[in-house]
């Protein structure tokens, strides 16, 4: 069962994803609240599995609300997701850096909602192509680039010397978690078992000195618009 904080400041939403979640046989909201200080406080005390705050809320917001649980998480730390009507691309930026496991818009399916999150709560980031698009356009400083065109990916970034550590294969795995595959896409592409690719996954966060597969995102991004 996944236990779930939900706190959104518009009560009509926070009621209907409520719902939602809780129709489903393998999640329940154990608090749903309407700012971040009581999503934090909630956290605190329940011990939820998942947090999902949304982005812009009066007071504490979900990125406070994000960095609180990071400067000082509870034990068990709860996955936390990100929950917004708009695709900024420097709220996206602030959460990844934060470590959170997802970024979901409100206007996506029920279904695809529930499914994101599930995949959250299993360990995997769930961050759609259009939000990545943002993210990358954002580092290369070129915020008018179609999402759709060619781009060069981390390729640039794990031939350089930044990342000279690294194995052929673990470069080529950074290329695809950097270009928003899920694991099962990248073990599926690169012809790998799952206990390979978290032995790689683990190898790259070592090197490179990143917390979570979000940073490692943020990271090969960085390092390909400074050109290291």
């Amino acid at each position: 069962m996944i236990r779930m904080v939900l706190a959104d400041d518009d009560a009509l939403l926070r009621s209907s994803l409520t719902i939602l979640v809780d129709a489903e046989p393998d999640m329940e909201v154990v608090a749903a609240v309407g700012d971040g200080a009581r999503a934090v406080a909630a956290t605190r005390s329940l011990a939820p599995d998942l947090v999902l705050l949304d982005v812009r809320m009066p007071g504490m917001d979900g990125i406070d609300a994000a960095r609180a649980l990071r400067r000082d998480p509870p034990s068990p730390p709860p996955v936390v997701v990100m929950l917004t009507m708009v695709d900024e691309e420097p709220a996206v930026r602030s959460a990844l850096e934060l470590g959170v496991h997802g970024y979901l818009l409100k206007d996506s399916s029920p279904e695809s909602l529930l499914e994101q999150i599930r995949r959250a709560a299993r360990g995997e980031r769930v961050l759609g192509a259009d939000t990545l698009a943002q993210v990358i356009r954002g580092y290369l400083g070129n915020p008018r680039q179609d999402p759709r065109a060619p781009r060069a990916g981390a390729r640039g970034v794990a031939q350089s010397g930044a990342l000279g550590g690294l194995t052929p294969r673990e470069r080529e795995v950074l290329d695809l978690i950097a270009e928003g595959l899920s694991n099962a896409e990248i073990q599926q592409q690169l012809y790998i078992s799952r206990g390979t690719l978290k032995t790689h996954i683990s190898a790259l966060l070592r090197k490179t000195g990143s917390r979570d597969r979000s940073a490692l995102i943020v990271l090969a991004h960085r390092l390909e618009h400074r050109g290291d």
